[in-house]
This record gives structure tokens, C-alpha cells and sequence, in this order.
């Protein structure tokens, strides 16, 4: 619950210091070069990551009760089977629903409601 009190203040002051701190100062070409230079960073951090990590292999749980899953040889805890290939693509589709109806819900949004302008922008004010 701590956590969610500390992220929530600063998602907050995030966006309220946006249009007087970042889009005054910066072009939105340049925000767009900024955000696809950080995009580019963490794509090749988790591609360097992922290759750090190609050779390690995880290591057996100590006892036999700590390993609920299955192991990459198909079988589980005290010899009983793993995960099915069937286990796997049922749990990956469930994330893939999740992903389609979240395009799903913001494509319809932004479709169906009027696009608000910043109210506090000044080059706005005069429009409304």
C-alpha cells in the first residue's frame, strides 16, 4: 500500500508539470527524438540482458515442496507432470485477451469521444 501512496503523487505531478515544464521548453520533434532514443536504450539493455543470461541455468529448488511448476524436462515436484504444451498456449492466450481488449477499449475511446484540448494550454484559451 506504500507504494501505491508514493507512485500515485508523482504520476500526478508528472502530469501536471508536463505542459508547463517540458512542452514550453521543448519542440515536439525533439521529444520525439528524446522518447525514441530512450525506446532504442532499454530495447538494446534487454537485448543485452537476454544475452548475458542465454547460458545460465536455474538451479533445483532445495526441497521437493518449493517447486509447484514443472521443470524444463516436462516433469513437476516429486516426479509429477509439468506443464503441458496445451498449459502453456491456454496461459499465453489469456495475456494475449488482455492486450486486445486494451486496444481494443483505447482505439474505441479515442474513436468515439471528442478530442479534448488542454484547457490550461494559453494557445487553447483563447479558442474556448
Amino acid at each position: 500500500m506504500a507504494i501505491v501512496l508514493a507512485v500515485e503523487p508523482g504520476s500526478f505531478l508528472a502530469l501536471l508539470s508536463y505542459p508547463f515544464l517540458i512542452e514550453p521548453f521543448l519542440r515536439l520533434r525533439t521529444q520525439v527524438n528524446i522518447w525514441s532514443a530512450l525506446y532504442v536504450a532499454f530495447a538494446v539493455l534487454c537485448g543485452w540482458t537476454a544475452w548475458q543470461l542465454r547460458g545460465v541455468t536455474i538451479a533445483a529448488p532445495s526441497s521437493p515442496g518449493e517447486n509447484r511448476g514443472g521443470s524444463a524436462d516436462g516433469t513437476g515436484a516429486e516426479g509429477a507432470p509439468g506443464l503441458s504444451h496445451w498449459d502453456v498456449l491456454f496461459w499465453l492466450g489469456l495475456s494475449i485477451c488482455s492486450s486486445v481488449l486494451l486496444l481494443a477499449t483505447t482505439n474505441q475511446v479515442s474513436q468515439e469521444i471528442a478530442v479534448v484540448p488542454f484547457l490550461w494550454s494559453r494557445r487553447y484559451r483563447s479558442i474556448c
